[in-house]
Formats: C-alpha cells, structure tokens, sequence
C-alpha cells in the first residue's frame, strides 16, 4: 500500500471499525451447515479413531483455522498433544516415494500422466 500512495490506517482506528467477536461469528459460522457443537463434539471427541482439524474442515469444506475458531467459540476443549499423537497412529501412513524412483522420466510420467 505505501509503494502506491495509499494512506495507512493507525492501528487504533482499525481496531474500532473491526467487527465485534459475535458479529463475526455469525457471518463466518452460519454457512456451513454441518458445522454444529453436536457435529463437532461427535467427529473430534466421540468417533474411534478420531477426527482431527484437517478431517473436520475437508469433510464441511472449510480451512482447520475455521474450525479452531468455532471450537475456540464454543469452548471446545481440544486434546492435548500426546493423545493427538495416540490417534494418529490408528490411521495408515502414507508412503512416500523413495529417492531413488525419483528420476526426471518417472517424475514427467507422474506429472503429466495421472
């Protein structure tokens, strides 16, 4: 913005005309229909394995931040990092390619090909 002239607001007065917590939540929450305490609390606590952000947010089309913030909003507690970890380990890992498939040929073919 200052290599175009554009006046910069002070932090302050962008803070007043920034919208209140409630307000944004109404306006970013309401669109996803599926994005509910009941829907959250059974998709990332209750299901075996768990859910994490990411599955969340795929599964209502969103980003994990959209769904941190409505938890964060609802007083959602989230798990602690270990149990996090505990969970991961219940889906399957997915395999990488090893270096030596890694040639220009069979990248071209994976590229450009699938």
């Amino acid at each position: 913005m200052k290599a175009n002239n554009i006046p910069i607001r002070n932090c302050s007065e962008a803070s007043k005309n920034s919208w209140k917590w409630e307000d944004k939540h109404i306006k970013q929450f309401e669109r996803y229909e599926e994005l509910t305490v009941e829907n959250v609390l059974k998709w990332y606590w209750k299901n075996d394995p768990a859910w994490s952000l990411e599955d969340i947010a795929d599964h209502i089309s969103s980003s994990p931040q959209t769904v941190l913030n409505f938890m964060k909003f609802h007083n959602i507690p989230r798990r602690e990092y270990i149990e996090a970890g505990k969970e991961r380990q219940k889906y399957p890992q997915k395999k990488y390619i090893k270096y030596h498939k890694l040639t220009v040929d069979n990248i071209n073919q994976w590229y450009w090909k699938n």
